[in-house]
């Protein structure tokens, strides 16, 4: 029997449970608003009825059928991953009943590369239950005779055919102000994170104004980080100085400093020598939180965990500076536990 046969699709249509080869490894599904067909799945699975399922779309046309969030990573990766080995958590819309996501208000979503599969379910017209097909926590089943030795007395129909990756798929989490990777599968994590990162330059890029200073140790970066901004899309306000001239680094920590205080600029930029002067300057400003930098790791630790404000760049280290930037620019801040401490660090200052 295969996927594409009037029987299968009629089974489905039935409130049938199907057991079918997807790209990845063998599924067990049926007709996503079928909830007595749903709740037989959790049975034949042994699964926990605290643990969601995952839907299977015919292509990314469908996704308005199971979320409501207009999503730009979710639209990113879909364009760049589907169809393929890329499941993605979104926000669930109303269509999607509870006995699916046991409660919670996400849903996993994959359009599965697998031609027969997806011509299945766009005939359908909606969305099918696309979980493992094995007993909880027995391995995944990639062979069409293991899955019919399992499964052939408890569903309606076990469809022959092949899984060509046997690796379950990759999964990110799009409902958060930062996706977040929770399995890596045959898309790497590498992969996704160059569509975030590029989603994160164009949001950043487009909406943001930096102060930039330095003292005359500083110069020539500065010059550097400059052109580096405009290039990619920021609007630079310059703090100076002009001119590579011996100049107090207190002077340009008081102008980016009180720009990014009073909401002029989005975040600030200051460069002396070691970057310690203008980092201990900076951190005397009321609201600024002024983040010493010399890696990639640190400064994406500063906008994460401490949303810092303002990055201190020291001119005498040997690193990737425009990558730094790069970073502080467009990390987003986590919260979360995090705000507890910043409004702990927030009360100290008179």
């Amino acid at each position: 029997m295969k996927l594409d046969s009037a029987k299968v699709k009629k089974s489905f249509e039935a409130g049938g449970v199907v057991v079918f080869p997807t790209d990845t490894v063998y599924g067990i599904g049926c007709v996503y608003d079928d909830e007595d067909a749903v709740k037989k799945i959790f049975v034949i699975k042994q699964r926990d009825s605290n643990k969601p399922l995952p839907l299977l779309l015919s292509s990314k046309e469908q996704l308005p059928l199971v979320t409501d969030d207009k999503n730009i990573y979710a639209d990113a990766l879909t364009d760049a991953f589907w169809p393929g080995a890329l499941t993605l958590v979104v926000k669930k819309s109303k269509n999607v009943s509870d006995v699916i996501t046991c409660g919670t208000a996400t849903i996993a979503v994959r359009c599965p590369n697998n031609d027969g599969l997806r011509d299945l379910i766009g005939r359908l017209g909606k969305p099918i239950i696309g979980t493992s097909a094995n007993i909880s926590g027995e391995p995944s089943i990639t062979k069409y005779a293991e899955a019919k030795r399992v499964f052939a007395d408890s569903v309606d129909c076990v469809v022959e055919g092949r899984c060509t990756d046997n690796v379950p798929s990759t999964i990110v989490d799009v409902t958060g102000k930062v996706p977040k990777i929770l399995r890596e599968g045959p898309i790497t994590a590498d992969q996704v994170k160059e569509v975030i990162s590029r989603i994160k330059d164009k949001k950043a890029s487009t909406k943001m104004k930096i102060a930039i200073g330095t003292d005359h140790r500083g110069f020539g970066l500065k010059e550097e980080l400059v052109k580096y901004l405009k290039e990619t899309g920021y609007e630079v306000l310059d703090c100076g100085p002009a001119e590579g001239v011996t100049v107090d680094y207190p002077v340009s920590v008081e102008k980016v400093a009180k720009a990014v205080q009073s909401g002029k600029v989005d975040r600030g930029i200051l460069i002396c020598g070691t970057g310690l002067g203008v980092s201990i300057a900076a951190n005397k400003f009321k609201g600024i939180r002024a983040a010493l930098c010399n890696s990639e790791f640190m400064a994406e630790r500063c906008r994460l965990h401490n949303n810092a404000n303002i990055l201190c760049l020291g001119a005498e280290y040997d690193v990737d500076q425009k990558a730094i930037v790069k970073i502080f620019l467009t990390q987003e801040y986590e919260g979360g536990r995090h705000q507890k401490r910043l409004d702990m660090i927030a009360s100290f200052e008179s």
